[in-house]
């Protein structure tokens, strides 16, 4: 082989050598570009994730300390609402109907629709102002004394306890027994409370006509409430 043949032979090998080496540069420059794309992709679906995850935690969070302050706003106008009842106010009626006293909340006005005129009397009870008795609406309390007999005002609410509207069981309230009725007394009054009471040769109905006031009927009304037998 001539001089000039290894020489080209030389050149050819090297040219090979160098666009191998080429290549391999291209495949490892592509290689890596991919990679810092992947890398880069990578990052900012992370990125973004973690700013979604912020934001929803940051949602609850913030719902979670609103729900807490209308949940203490609630708790504080309920608290002084409970205060602003106190001190409580004492009810009186005739003497010669009983004498019937109890307490009730100073917040409570009264009207005294029947004055006891021919054995009658009845009383509404409500905060603040108590509405026109023509107005259908449950009363906080309602105090009523007939001059009809203990069993036959008794026997009128029977087919209510019958049908299942109303629940009847006996109860003592200050030393004194009565019946406590239970549930729908009509449309207007769906859930009521009443306890008939017989009074003399009368008959007292006492009743919370809404469950909102049921606590002050138990609480302050009937564990205050006495009278003449």
């Amino acid at each position: 082989m001539s001089k000039n043949e290894k020489h080209s032979l030389n050149v050819s090998e090297a040219s090979r050598l160098d666009e191998g080496a080429v290549n391999g540069l291209a495949i490892l420059l592509a290689v890596s570009v991919f990679i810092i794309i992947g890398v880069s992709g990578a990052a900012v679906w992370l990125f973004t994730q973690k700013n979604e995850a912020q934001s929803n935690l940051d949602a609850k969070v913030s719902t979670a300390v609103e729900a807490a302050k209308t949940d203490q706003i609630a708790k504080d106008n309920k608290d002084f609402a409970e205060r602003e009842k106190q001190p409580n106010r004492q009810f009186v009626g005739p003497a010669d109907l009983g004498g019937v006293r109890f307490d009730y909340p100073k917040t409570w006005s009264v009207y005294v629709d029947k004055d006891g005129a021919n054995g009658f009397y009845e009383a509404y009870f409500s905060p603040l102002i108590v509405q026109p008795l023509a107005a259908k609406v449950p009363r906080a309390l309602r105090l009523s004394i007939t001059p009809r007999d203990y069993d036959e005002v008794v026997k009128g609410y029977e087919s209510k306890v019958k049908n299942g509207s109303l629940r009847s069981s006996p109860v003592t309230v200050g030393g004194f027994n009565g019946l406590k009725l239970e549930g729908s007394f009509t449309n207007d009054i769906p859930q009521a409370a009443m306890i008939i009471f017989k009074v003399r040769d009368k008959t007292m109905l006492v009743s919370a006509e809404a469950p909102e006031y049921f606590s002050d009927f138990n609480n302050i009304v009937l564990n205050s409430l006495r009278y003449t037998p």
